[in-house]
């Protein structure tokens, strides 16, 4: 399978398929949710930095755990099928989404 790698910097808001590769520069601790609906889940997510020096936030879900807990900083990691969108904060973010890997 081949994957179209994006720089951080042509990663646009609203992309459902967004693929990128760069290094772990930080690290969240794991936290707990409830949403609105009574669903409980976990959140967590790193800042990762591109080969131009970009930098993005990647946020991780409940099913994507499994990804996060394997991760270091300093860790080069492909990130494939993400989900762009503005984060809380009004900055661009990466979200894994259910086909998602890393």
């Amino acid at each position: 399978m081949v994957v179209d790698m994006k720089m951080i910097n042509e990663v646009e808001v609203g992309s459902k398929t967004v693929s990128v590769k760069g290094r772990v520069i930080s690290m969240s601790n794991i936290s707990e949710f409830t949403s609105k609906s009574g669903y409980r889940g976990k959140r967590a997510s790193c800042n990762i930095k591109d080969g131009n020096g970009d930098t993005i936030k990647v946020t991780f879900w409940t099913s994507h755990m499994k990804y996060f807990t394997k991760l270091s900083e300093n860790d080069v990691v492909e990130m494939i099928n993400l989900e762009s969108k503005m984060g809380y904060h009004g900055d661009l973010e990466l979200q894994l989404k259910g086909n998602s890997k890393v």
